[in-house]
C-alpha cells in the first residue's frame, strides 16, 4: 500500500483490510453506494479486500452502509463487510 503526501496537503487515510462475511454465497460488488448501482464483480465469503471509506445508500437488513472496495473500484454493503470495516474506522468517503 502506497500512501503519498502532496505539498501541504496531509497524508492519506490507509486502506483497511476487511473480511467478507456471507451465508448467502457471493456478494455484488456494485458501482455505487446501493442496490439501483450496477454490478461491478462479486466478493466472496471468507476473502480480505481493501476498503478505503464508506457512504450513505440502499438499506441492506437495516444496515445503510457501502463501503468503498479499493481493490475493485465498487462498493460492498457494510452488512456484508466485517467490524473492521465500520464507519468509525472508515470514514466517510
Amino acid at each position: 500500500m502506497a500512501i503519498r503526501e502532496a505539498a501541504g496537503a496531509s497524508l492519506a487515510a490507509a486502506n483497511i483490510l476487511c473480511q467478507i462475511v456471507s451465508r448467502d454465497g457471493p456478494v455484488n460488488c456494485r458501482s455505487g453506494p446501493g442496490t439501483s448501482f450496477g454490478i461491478v464483480t462479486k466478493v466472496y465469503n471468507g476473502d480480505y479486500y481493501d476498503f478505503t471509506c464508506y457512504s450513505d445508500g440502499t438499506d441492506v437488513d437495516n444496515n445503510y452502509t457501502w463501503d468503498l472496495n479499493a481493490d475493485e473500484g465498487c462498493y460492498v454493503s457494510g452488512y456484508y463487510t466485517d467490524d473492521n470495516c465500520s464507519a468509525a474506522n472508515l470514514g466517510p468517503c
